[in-house]
């Protein structure tokens, strides 16, 4: 029984290549009759998987503390035999929590941008990989929120905001000291008024 055809390389003699032309689970029979013309059989299971794993190895993150990167792993009919995460790319270490799983925790030792690969091999002997960009960032922005200024009108603050490896997410324009209330134009973007 079996989706495909199954070739074997010589059908009449006690050891034999086999082969298919489609990916599936077969049952082969040999039978044997003996001279005096006795038979019997015995079947085996071929699972015939030349597809690739398909792998996912999850969104790219930007981090400064350990994260836990979730894969996505279709091994297809024959399963997955084993995962190893690696960095191929990056200026550090990483550490992995468990290197050898569909799921890890990662995290680096130098700030910069990494390539994380996920391999995976199946059962079959099929492998496959997909990778994902980790940016470890533990430096805090530079910030200058401007010149002093004294003045009896509104005025427009040019303030500078850098960050080295992951970007700018948010601005957050507040008063901290002094009499009055202030209105900044929009407090959440780089400059205001």
């Amino acid at each position: 029984s079996g989706p495909g055809i199954i070739t074997f390389g010589t059908p009449t003699v006690e050891d034999t290549t086999i082969s298919a032309d489609a990916d599936g689970t077969y049952t082969i029979r040999l039978t044997v009759i003996d001279n005096a013309g006795n038979s019997e059989f015995n079947e085996m299971i071929l699972t015939w998987d030349t597809t690739i794993p398909l792998v996912d190895a999850g969104l790219d993150a930007i981090t400064n503390v350990q994260i836990t990167q979730n894969a996505i792993v279709d091994a297809g009919i024959s399963g997955a035999a084993s995962y190893l995460w690696t960095k191929t790319s990056g200026p550090g270490t990483i550490t992995f929590g468990t290197p050898n799983a569909e799921d890890t925790t990662i995290s680096a030792n130098i700030d910069g941008v990494y390539t994380i690969q996920l391999l995976v091999t199946d059962n079959a002997g099929n492998s496959a990989f997909d990778t994902m960009q980790f940016t470890w960032d533990t430096t805090i922005p530079l910030v200058d929120a401007g010149l002093d200024i004294l003045t009896n009108s509104i005025i427009s603050q040019d303030a500078t905001a850098s960050d080295l490896f992951s970007g700018i997410a948010s601005y957050s324009w507040t008063k901290t000291s002094g009499p009055g209330i202030i209105t900044f134009g929009t407090p959440t973007v780089e400059d205001t008024t």
